[in-house]
Parts: C-alpha cells; sequence; structure tokens
C-alpha cells in the first residue's frame, strides 16, 4: 500500500512499509541535505523521535549518523500500534535544530478466521471464529459475505470476546457457493484489516429421501 505524505524537500523520511501488519518490523529512512540545497550533508548526528497512539508527547526512540551521502535509516522492531515520527538533528551552539515533516506508520490489525466446515446443505449452520492481534477485546467485529455485485457486505456484528478471540454463526437457506471474511474497523490505535483469503462455503440441496413428503 502506497501513502502519499508531506515531505521536506532538504530532509526527507520514509518508512520501507508505511501500512505493516501488527507485530512486523519497518526502516524509517531519508537523506539529510544541506539547507535549502541537493548537497548531502554527511555526518551529523540525527535522532529519531516517535508518539505512539497511546502518548502524547514525542520522545527520543534513537540516535544516528548520517552517511557520506547524507543518508540515514533507524530499524523499528514489533510493532503494535500506530505511530508517528520524524527526525531531527541534535540541537547544537549557532546551530539551527532542523527537523523533517512528520510521518504516519499504520500498523494493521492481524485476522484469521476458519470456518467449522467449508461444506453444508441446506438448513445446515456453519460456525467461523477466529482471532484478533493485537488484542481487541470487547471492540466489534464484522463477518461480511460476498454479494452478488462482487462486493462484500456485513452480515453479522459482535464483540471480540476477553481473549481476543471471536465467533460468527451462519445457517444457510439455499444452495451455491459462498465467501465469507472477518472485518476489523480501524480504531485509532490500529489500521483495520480483514481476514484473507475469504473463505469458501460450498452448500448444496439436502439429499432427495429427507425432503418431506409432498402433499
Amino acid at each position: 500500500m502506497s501513502i502519499q505524505q508531506a515531505q521536506v524537500p532538504d530532509f526527507t523520511i520514509n518508512s520501507s512499509a508505511p501500512i505493516t501488519p501488527t507485530g512486523s518490523s519497518v526502516t524509517i529512512s531519508g537523506v539529510l541535505y544541506e539547507p535549502g540545497t541537493t548537497t548531502p550533508e554527511p555526518n551529523t548526528v540525527v535522532q529519531l523521535w516517535g508518539r505512539n497512539a497511546y502518548q502524547d508527547r514525542f520522545a527520543v526512540l534513537a540516535d544516528s549518523t548520517t552517511g557520506q551521502d547524507g543518508s540515514y535509516s533507524f530499524p523499528q522492531a514489533a510493532l503494535s500500534t500506530n505511530t508517528v515520527y520524524y527526525v531531527a538533528t541534535m540541537p547544537l551552539a549557532h546551530v539551527k535544530r532542523r527537523h523533517t515533516a512528520r510521518l504516519f506508520q499504520g500498523v494493521q490489525d492481524v485476522l484469521t478466521m476458519q470456518p467449522s466446515s467449508n461444506t453444508a446443505t441446506v438448513g445446515q449452520t456453519v460456525t467461523f471464529a477466529g482471532t484478533v492481534l493485537p488484542d481487541k477485546a470487547g471492540q466489534l467485529i464484522y463477518l461480511q459475505k460476498l454479494g452478488k455485485n462482487d462486493e462484500f457486505h456485513t452480515v453479522e456484528v459482535r464483540f471480540v470476546r476477553n481473549d481476543s478471540t471471536y465467533q460468527f454463526t451462519w445457517t444457510f437457506g439455499a444452495p451455491g457457493v459462498f465467501k465469507f471474511r472477518a472485518r476489523m474497523p480501524s480504531d485509532g490505535a490500529n489500521v483495520g484489516a480483514r481476514s484473507q483469503p475469504p473463505v469458501t462455503v460450498t452448500v448444496t440441496a439436502p439429499p432427495a429421501n429427507t425432503l418431506p413428503p409432498a402433499s
């Protein structure tokens, strides 16, 4: 996924993955140039500042020094929540402190979903169960079914359990091939997500000998 974010032309900042799943690692990197030019500024100490979704203030996360080409990089591991970063030069006497634009790093929920069966007959019930990371206990989660317009539509809503699991049940009223997925909306702390790939359930008509006799 590509996200267009603001830049300071002579002090850039980028993420190796602007939206990444919970638990992943990214690298925050960029280039420092001489003020108002495209000439790299090497051997300059820079600091990574960050503030996650639960914090009110930015804090220094790491220090580094720009290379001969003015570049810098800061690996960030095991991300669990959306974070805003910026990089700044060290404050020195008679040297104006410089900083990049702020960079939004999205951290996406991770959903799993498994059906109790991939096949059913009309009238049978299938259970869809899964987990959500990070912990989303008490939050709403949606079961979505693929419609005839090739778009997914919400058909059930539940709360995530205290152990960050969830469960839906669905009773089939007609034969066919049906696709389902779980959907977790964004909550400010994380970017919303959907379970992938969609779950497919093939539904057939019940055997003729199980049908009630014609009146």
